[in-house]
């Protein structure tokens, strides 16, 4: 749902509500970070039916019927632009489109069925506050995603430091690391280290 009607019903609503409510108790200790599904992330998961252990039917499509993917991947790119926006107005200093399943993508595949819907996102979001991208397991597309044009990216365990200068310099953006949990290797690229600055 888009628009306004998407705004005045169900869970939207009452997020718009509840954030300047969290923002006043906050009372300027802390910012208040807004946050999303990817469009890839939440087609998968709208696709599989819920969490599976393996991801494949999003990227079946995607191999099979890009067009038919397109499409609804630009019908999510909205609406998750809409419930940014939302946080945005209710007073989020910060928001962050969380990217989980884009280390399911080839480094070839992941502009198009990832990177140019974020993209989309941080475009319409016009700068208003930044925007952190949080894309696991992509470590192969720096460049595609420092195209998204976000303001902050984090990401989770082993990251090359000459990798991560050459994507977190341009544009005075910053990046957020914490070490891979012991029992989840997905999207670590090797290794279980905090990365390091250049």
């Amino acid at each position: 749902m888009t628009g306004w009607r998407w705004r005045r019903n169900g869970a939207a609503a009452i997020c718009g509500k509840a954030l300047p409510l969290i923002k006043s108790a906050l009372g300027g200790r802390t910012a208040l970070i807004g946050f999303a599904g990817s469009p890839w992330t939440l087609a998968n998961f709208m696709i599989e039916g819920g969490g599976v252990k393996e991801y494949t039917k999003a990227k079946a499509l995607f191999y099979s019927d890009p067009s038919l993917l397109a499409r609804l991947l630009e019908k999510l790119t909205k609406a998750v632009s809409d419930f940014l926006q939302l946080q945005i107005d209710a007073g989020a200093d910060a928001v962050q489109i969380f990217d989980s399943l884009g280390g399911v993508l080839s480094d070839g595949d992941f502009a198009a069925a990832s990177g140019r819907w974020m993209a989309q996102i941080v475009g319409s979001l016009k700068g208003q506050v930044p925007v952190i991208v949080f894309s696991k397991g992509t470590h192969g597309s720096w460049d595609e995603l420092v195209a998204t044009g976000r303001r902050c990216w984090a990401w989770i365990g082993t990251c090359a430091s000459r990798m991560c200068a050459r994507g977190c310099g341009p544009g005075g953006s910053a990046g957020q690391s914490r070490p891979l949990p012991a029992d989840d290797d997905a999207g670590s690229g090797g290794g279980r280290d905090e990365p390091r600055p250049a």
